[in-house]
């Protein structure tokens, strides 16, 4: 858990390992009262995920405030 929530990376990483991406399990820990997951940039993230054209499926799991 401490390296999924801790081991930040930048996005665009996730370009050169998108053509062989199937699914994504996305997570998150909380959200703030805009509605926004702080702890995940999930706008970074899906921005890399739609220039890749990912066509596939995403799915969320809430781990509450881990």
């Amino acid at each position: 858990m401490t390296l999924s929530m801790f081991s930040k990376q930048p996005p665009e990483q996730w370009a050169e390992v998108m053509p062989r991406v199937v699914h994504v399990h996305g997570k998150s820990y909380g959200f703030g009262t805009d509605a926004d997951e702080p702890s995940v940039d999930y706008a970074a993230l899906l921005r890399v995920f739609r220039d890749a054209d990912y066509q596939s499926f995403v799915s969320g799991e809430c781990e509450g405030r881990a």
